[in-house]
């Protein structure tokens, strides 16, 4: 079995520069979330909680589309991605949710927390990213011949 090349390139990218531009991604849309919650903070009469769920809610589709085109150059089907994509996401804020409570009740002082919350989430919806979110066709022998 072969991999396919990435959708929009013609080589694969090597597995270094897949992380450094799922780095950039996800700080160009962390960038976004923070624009936008500023905005709404300081414009709006909103809740902060209001604003902190559609700050979030307008940075997933820019972080989809950023993974997608730059980190992942993802051509399959965007209905079943951007759902696993989405599942991936509450993966992420899942586990920093459970992290930060963990650490939280264990005493453990915010500057922890923060690190381990910080560094344990992008691992895990990088993992998930490449093995399930934007996982690669393979050809089989009888499909790479034709």
């Amino acid at each position: 079995m072969a991999i396919e090349p990435d959708g929009v390139g013609t080589t694969p990218l090597t597995p270094m520069t897949r992380l450094f531009r799922f780095a950039v991604s996800g700080i160009l849309a962390a960038a976004w979330f923070g624009l936008v919650l500023h905005v709404l903070l300081t414009e709006t009469p909103w809740s902060r909680a209001l604003c902190g769920a559609l700050a979030y809610a307008s940075a997933m589709p820019v972080g989809y589309l950023l993974h997608r085109r730059f980190t992942f150059r993802s051509n399959a089907p965007m209905v079943g991605e951007m759902g696993r994509f989405l599942g991936s996401s509450a993966a992420g804020m899942a586990l920093a949710s459970g992290i930060t409570q963990a650490l939280t009740a264990w005493h453990l002082p915010p500057t922890w927390t923060t690190l381990m919350a910080s560094v344990c989430t992008p691992a895990l919806t990088y993992v998930l990213s490449v093995l399930w979110v934007f996982r690669q066709r393979r050809k089989t022998s009888a499909t790479a011949s034709r």
